[in-house]
């Protein structure tokens, strides 16, 4: 998430917590705006019929389930339900002092499909077009087309021998100018892959933890340059081209599954590769890793 982003979200989440002081769903002023306090988690799913609306998460996290599929949301992350839907949902995250919060704009679904079928005609995001009707902002509208074009181009990662260049060989519709561009490509891909879950990586997942992963040849000057979580951070600082992943997972107390999670993201973005153990592989030495460490803020 951007750093504008999550200081729109903070603010956001102290509206809504001024709004909403009790647990419960609050009806604002304006019509069909309304505004949910959580101040604790569900074991149990809740099941009710979701009203056509465009929802922002505030803070907090929660899952909800669509028939056989299952979505989690959690701050600075929307979903829009063009139709009214039967669903079942469970708070994840919240606690009295952190409680989950959600804002919710009620949507004409007339308009949506309308939207929805110029989007079929022109390519038009349907967002843009709600935007244009003044049915929702236009900055979320932007917020909301970059969100889910970045969640449909992750589901290209987990093929078969996926490699991408990007490059610009023809106009942009007039449309796309109204969408700020990413001048980091990379940042952009990242923030992609992590929207891919364990469970959708298939034979992605079946990484030798006897694996050892190091920088590729541009990949060390790369990886400073993203904007990487704690996490990610601490994952890459292990990289030296002599620690397995059984090894890395093991010295940050990680999960397998996420460490293999992990690692298939820069696996992805080519910054690094893996070698097998028995390759003879080297250390690249301390000074690799300590400058690092020190360029991320991890020690010195």
């Amino acid at each position: 998430m951007r750093a504008r982003q999550m200081d729109d979200i903070a603010t956001l989440a102290k509206l809504i917590g001024a709004l909403a002081p009790y647990d419960g769903n609050v009806e604002l002023r304006a019509p069909g705006v309304r505004v949910a306090r959580v101040s604790h988690t569900n074991e149990e799913p809740m099941h009710y019929v979701q009203r056509s609306s465009l929802c922002i998460v505030a803070q907090g996290a929660k899952i909800v389930m669509i028939g056989e599929d299952t979505y989690g949301y959690e701050a600075g992350q929307m979903a829009v339900y063009s139709i009214i839907v039967p669903m079942a949902g469970r708070v994840t995250r919240a606690s009295y002092s952190e409680p989950y919060l959600l804002l919710m704009i009620d949507l004409d679904a007339e308009k949506i499909a309308e939207a929805r079928a110029q989007q079929l005609a022109t390519g038009c995001p349907l967002f843009l077009t709600l935007a244009r009707e003044e049915l929702i902002l236009r900055e979320t509208a932007v917020q909301l087309v970059q969100h889910y074009g970045q969640k449909l181009f992750a589901q290209l990662w987990t093929g078969r021998r996926v490699r991408f260049i990007f490059e610009q060989n023809e106009e942009l519709p007039d449309y796309a100018s109204e969408i700020p561009a990413e001048p980091d490509v990379d940042h952009w891909a990242l923030e992609s892959l992590r929207f891919i879950q364990f469970q959708e990586l298939g034979e992605h997942a079946n990484f030798d933890p006897a694996l050892i992963p190091a920088y590729t040849k541009n990949g060390f000057d790369r990886v400073q340059n993203l904007k990487l979580t704690v996490a990610e951070a601490q994952f890459a600082s292990q990289f030296n081209g002599s620690r397995s992943l059984q090894q890395i997972a093991k010295n940050l107390r990680l999960d397998l599954k996420f460490a293999r999670l992990t690692l298939f993201r820069f696996l992805a973005l080519e910054i690094v590769e893996c070698w097998p153990p028995t390759s003879g592989a080297k250390p690249e030495g301390k000074g690799i890793l300590q400058r690092f460490t020190r360029s991320i803020g991890l020690g010195e």
